[in-house]
């Protein structure tokens, strides 16, 4: 598989949907962890891009595997106690562990 064709998986399931609550009033938190999770995708993607560099494909295991070690770094980040973080790395974290599922149903 293709960096860009878990690109476009990862777009159509986590981000071309992506409900945008308004910034402002009781749905902030809300629009946070939206943001946070587009943000989380990218990343992610970013991550296992300069991984593979130069190559741009790798086997589903391989995905499993770094996308694991996203998730690992991240739940690591989130662990640290700054308020202003913690969501942002946690949401991260949940994220790699909902795409993880989705690679080992794909194997």
């Amino acid at each position: 598989m293709s960096i860009e064709q878990l690109r476009l998986i990862l777009c159509d399931m986590y981000q071309m949907d992506l409900w945008y609550p308004p910034l402002f009033g009781k749905w902030s938190d809300e629009f946070k962890k939206a943001s946070y999770s587009k943000w989380a995708v990218d990343e992610l993607l970013d991550y296992i891009a300069e991984i593979l560099y130069p190559s741009t494909s790798a086997s589903i295991d391989e995905f499993y595997q770094f996308t694991y070690e996203f998730m690992m770094d991240t739940a690591e980040y989130a662990r640290v106690n700054n308020p202003r973080t913690r969501l942002m790395f946690q949401t991260a974290s949940n994220m790699a562990a909902d795409i993880l599922d989705l690679l080992h149903a794909m194997k």
